[in-house]
């Protein structure tokens, strides 16, 4: 299993067998198909790796973050989520500037 080099979360490598071109797919997929013709490549792109450029927290912590399409507040907005953990960030900086 490879790491992204973006965001860091393990991922698998499919290769297509039209275009012959490596896809990165989400770890937790699990497609098998036994010969080239049985592919079905709609199936293949739903588990594409989603993946962002690694950022730092504008906030004032300087934690490097990544935004997951997957990762939503309930009203829509992409939550940031922290490369070390791969959990949502809650940002140190804010916390403390609330406590003045």
């Amino acid at each position: 299993m490879t790491i992204c080099k973006n965001c860091g979360k393990p991922l698998k490598w499919f290769k297509d067998p039209v275009n012959e071109k490596w896809i990165p797919l989400e770890a937790s997929c699990n497609l098998e198909y036994e010969s080239p013709e049985e592919v079905n490549i709609e199936e293949v792109h739903q588990w594409r790796h989603k993946c962002a450029a690694i950022l730092t927290c504008n906030k004032g912590c300087g934690t490097q973050i990544y935004f997951d399409p997957d990762n939503k507040s309930p009203s829509g907005k992409m939550i940031p989520m922290e490369v070390a953990t791969h959990e949502n960030h809650t940002c140190s900086r804010r916390e403390q500037q609330e406590d003045f």
